[in-house]
């Protein structure tokens, strides 16, 4: 563990961990050799598949865990360790603007499933022979019960999570120290209530709904409906990814049932005596807004079901709106902001893109929350797609500078805005920061290539060197995730000014030692 902490210490200093790595293969491969039934053993192969699953390295990681004895405990968490490796490399490559093909998907995420599988069925008859179940056991769990919700198997997703010795939700009802963490009970209770769904059972749903609003709101009353609305978010994303993944592999089944099943519980919880406070409208009306999403691929036209969704939550929150507004005490004091920030985005998906920004610019200007970063990434977001419809490019410049003058200044920020005004606390706001920076170069390259001669030559020129000079600032560009998108970004301009061979980033790393 002392050489994996240098191996880590290496990376963030720049360097490629090599050497670090070796020495622990060579510690690892002595510790087999001699005691290969023993945990030191399987805690050296850990750490080395942790470092090559740092490095990208699969193949190697896949290999050397089968150094380990089959039937040993070690084994079974090393396969968990691959398993939950290749699983977080599949969510990532779904949630890509641009994923792999669908058989490349399947591939890793049928991988990773074999893995986790195979863990568990170790680790299953460990625990049966007395051994002590932990959190990373628990969590490879998790994993599996959503890669059975994800091929359409929540019959399998329901009964793993009530298995006897290792489900979660069996767990929870011991009070077992391994699943004690809140965060982790919100991922599985929102699981087992999509799963509840998919299976059609609308009535075991709605008791997780109970038991997850429960768990959330415990404790301190004072964040209990903004911790509450933060899940409901979460949850809706999960939705909304979910529907995205199966429209993509034409599962139109499985689409209909996941949508008909949460069309019943919504009508469950509008209709239940209780369905009229304000939480339960609130995540009727966030769920409306996911299932339009998750239908919804974008471009000028709304599709007919997405609309029939984003209809629904529209009229949600123009009632929770009103009633905020009227009734003292229906619901948290900043509801009438965060409310409107949601009706934008829900006309904003029925590409009424003027009344959207009629929402964002009364919560800016006649709220006073001009500093509220979320509305200004709304009002940016709104630009960036109204300049999508033909003849309206030109708001690509006010997504990139602002727009809305009033004393001399723009009320709205835009992506430049946004970025300049959270650079100073970088650490707090990284991932804001250079999702402005990102879409600041994306306005301008989409521009350009509404342009020609010239002027599509300088707009080109100008979005390559918004994301040089972040680079040259913040050479981590926040991490993998956005490193990419940049990286992506940049080949593409590169291909479009005709370069034969795009280098993407590295081009900058030449211009710098030259």
């Amino acid at each position: 563990k002392a050489v994996r902490k240098l191996f880590l210490d290496t990376l963030k200093q720049g360097g490629d961990g090599e050497w670090e790595l070796q020495w622990m293969v060579r510690l690892a491969d002595y510790l087999v050799q001699r005691w290969p039934d023993q945990n030191q053993a399987a805690e050296a192969v850990l750490c080395v598949m942790d470092s090559a699953i740092d490095l990208g390295r699969m193949d190697e990681a896949q290999a050397y865990l089968e150094k380990l004895p089959e039937s040993s405990w070690g084994r079974g968490r090393a396969e968990l360790r691959l398993g939950q490796a290749l699983w977080a490399n599949y969510v990532k490559a779904v949630a890509e603007a641009n994923p792999p093909p669908a058989e490349q998907l399947t591939a890793l995420r049928d991988n990773a499933r074999d893995h986790l599988e195979k863990g568990l069925e170790i680790v299953r008859t460990a625990v049966s022979g007395g051994q002590a179940v932990d959190y990373f056991v628990e969590y490879s769990v998790l994993l599996l019960a959503q890669a059975y919700l994800t091929t359409g198997e929540p019959d399998k997703t329901i009964a793993l999570l009530n298995d006897e010795a290792i489900g979660p939700l069996t767990l929870m009802d011991h009070e077992n120290p391994a699943v004690s963490r809140q965060a982790f009970q919100e991922e599985v209770l929102k699981l087992a209530l999509r799963a509840y769904v998919m299976a059609q059972q609308v009535d075991e749903a709605m008791k997780y709904l109970d038991r997850l609003e429960s768990l959330v709101t415990a404790g301190d009353a004072t964040d209990a409906d903004k911790n509450l609305t933060a899940v409901y978010v979460s949850l809706g994303r999960q939705l909304e990814q979910q529907l995205q993944q199966l429209r993509s592999e034409n599962k139109t089944e499985q689409l209909e049932i996941v949508l008909s099943g949460f069309t019943t519980l919504l009508g469950r919880i509008s209709e239940r005596a209780e369905g009229a406070d304000f939480r339960s409208l609130n995540w009727v009306a966030e769920t409306y807004f996911s299932l339009g999403k998750g239908l919804d691929p974008g471009g000028p036209e709304v599709p007919e079901k997405a609309k029939a969704f984003y209809t629904q939550a529209l009229a949600n929150y123009v009632t929770l709106i009103k009633r905020s507004e009227q009734e003292p005490g229906f619901a948290p004091e900043d509801a009438p902001i965060f409310l409107r920030v949601r009706l934008a985005g829900v006309l904003r998906g029925l590409r009424i893109y003027d009344k959207a920004m009629e929402a964002v610019l009364y919560v800016i200007d006649k709220l006073g929350k001009e500093n509220r970063v979320d509305v200004q990434i709304e009002a940016a977001t709104i630009y960036q797609e109204w300049a999508e419809v033909p003849g309206k490019e030109e708001y690509y410049l006010n997504a990139i500078r602002g727009g809305y003058e009033k004393g001399g200044r723009y009320l709205i920020w835009g992506w430049g805005g946004i970025a300049n005004r959270v650079a100073a606390s970088y650490q707090k706001f990284e991932s804001i920061f250079h999702q402005a920076r990102y879409n600041l170069a994306l306005c301008r390259f989409r521009l350009a290539q509404k342009k020609t001669g010239e002027e599509r030559s300088r707009l080109l020129n100008e979005a390559l060197l918004d994301i040089q000079r972040t680079y040259l600032l913040y050479p981590s560009l926040g991490g993998k995730d956005w490193y990419d998108k940049y990286d992506k970004l940049v080949k593409t301009i590169q291909q479009v000014r005709g370069e034969r061979s795009p280098q993407g980033l590295r081009a900058f790393d030449q211009r710098t030692r030259t």
